[in-house]
């Protein structure tokens, strides 16, 4: 399992950049050996492989989280050091993600009508569960610190976690709190 925390993070990370790659790979083959297996395969499993991503990245970062939340001798540093690289990662990934769902969303209802608009709040959701698994390393970051007595209350920091934007701004805040009171 001590192997596995280091994985992780990098899968989630590379889990929510995922379907930006497929896509470049998919243009890639597509324009360059346009009948190859690996372009068909890519073309026609392209949206089921980065939603299994997502979901395998949320089951695998939960699990995890449930092990560092119980396993309170890990080092406060991983903790914090990993949520806010995961955060801060995760950013731009968000940002494209809800961006590209909604301008495609602007895009047909132009020719399909304002009925097409209803898929907005399908974006804000699937941008939603994208940001599950890096809150999951947040609050095991939380917790943690809050265990070793850095911080008096958890419940402002665990709620911001599943909230966009103040997940990140609250990981930043967390950091430089709890790194100001181990240098003093």
């Amino acid at each position: 399992m001590k192997k596995l925390k280091f994985i992780l993070p990098i899968f989630h990370i590379l889990s929510i950049y995922f379907p930006y790659i497929l896509y470049a790979l998919n243009y890639i083959f597509k324009n360059t050996f346009s009948h190859t297996s690996i372009s068909i395969f890519l073309n026609e499993n392209l949206l089921s492989i980065y939603a299994s991503l997502v979901i395998i990245s949320l089951v695998l970062n939960f699990i995890s989280t449930i092990y560092m939340y119980f396993n309170f001798k890990e080092d406060t540093n991983y903790f914090l050091n990993t949520a806010l690289i995961m955060k801060v990662l995760s950013v731009i990934a968000f940002i494209l993600n809800f961006g590209t769902w909604f301008f495609a969303t602007l895009f047909i209802a132009l020719f399909t009508g304002p009925l097409s608009l209803l898929a907005l709040p399908l974006a804000i959701t699937f941008t939603y569960i994208m940001m599950l698994p890096s809150s999951f390393y947040g609050i095991a970051a939380i917790k943690n610190v809050r265990n070793k007595k850095y911080i008096n209350s958890a419940a402002f920091y665990i709620f911001c976690q599943f909230l966009f934007v103040l997940d990140v701004l609250s990981i930043i805040v967390l950091y430089i709190n709890v790194k100001n009171k181990i240098k003093k």
